[in-house]
């Protein structure tokens, strides 16, 4: 049951609402969710999240059972078009978050809990450790670029490297010249999911995204031996929810 219906307002990320300047101290997990939501019921979908979901949240950050939370939504295809993040350490039990979150879901609102069972189309979730994080915004950014590849675990390490080789002054280039609000890497060794290494490239306009695209693929033309160390790729574009909604 926790990982059909209920499973719907712990959705992330990255994981996007406190994000820090520097590495964290220790390894910090991200739980991600993911949903598709009929079109037609998006913005209902949103408002609830907002106007109930928002603030449980908070109130879970406020008690130090979670580290931050994030949401984001797209339009424009893939699997999924509502994703929801929770952030926290190594010792944090996603399971008690849950079980808190849905208890007080319910006794705050019985009519949009139901409602919200009767959106969902599909859903799935993974947990995904953060290993760097380049940003100092917390919430300004508004575009969030997820690249996923698919690793051999063994290589994971050393292909961690070869994209910091590769790209770290690229992107490092990008942010001082303001085309790039920051980026997170982020991997996982545990299985689920098709890919098992990602980065985050956060913008905050719409037009910066191709050009940094395009620094990208300067920095490593495709017989790069970047290219050869992955078996699959996939990009996802989301965007921070509307104000609003």
């Amino acid at each position: 049951m926790r990982r059909t219906g209920p499973l719907l307002f712990v959705l992330l990320a990255v994981a996007a609402a406190t994000l820090t300047a520097q590495d964290p101290p220790e390894p910090t997990r991200v739980y991600a969710a993911y949903y598709q939501i009929g079109f037609s019921d998006l913005e209902e979908w949103i408002g609830i999240w907002n106007e109930h979901t928002t603030p449980l949240l908070q109130e879970m950050v406020d008690e130090g059972m979670l580290e931050g939370f994030g949401a984001q939504m797209h339009n424009t295809g893939g699997n999924y078009n509502f994703r929801q993040s929770m952030r926290g350490g190594m010792d944090t039990n996603f399971d008690a978050v849950w079980n808190r979150l849905l208890e007080r879901l319910g006794e705050r609102s019985p009519e949009a809990f139901a409602r919200t069972m009767e959106m969902i189309q599909v859903h799935d979730d993974e947990v995904w450790n953060i290993d760097t994080m380049e940003t100092d915004q917390a919430t300004g950014w508004k575009y969030f670029y997820d690249t996923m590849f698919q690793v051999e675990y063994a290589d994971l390490a050393s292909f961690a490297t070869m994209f910091e080789e590769t790209f770290g002054e690229t992107l490092a280039q990008a942010r001082a010249d303001g085309l790039l609000a920051g980026w997170v890497t982020e991997s996982h060794n545990t299985g689920g999911g098709q890919y098992n290494w990602k980065v985050i490239l956060l913008f905050d306009e719409w037009d910066d995204i191709d050009d940094v695209q395009a620094r990208f693929f300067a920095a490593a033309p495709l017989s790069h031996p970047f290219w050869g160390m992955f078996r699959a790729h996939r990009d996802e574009l989301w965007e921070a929810l509307p104000a609003g909604m």
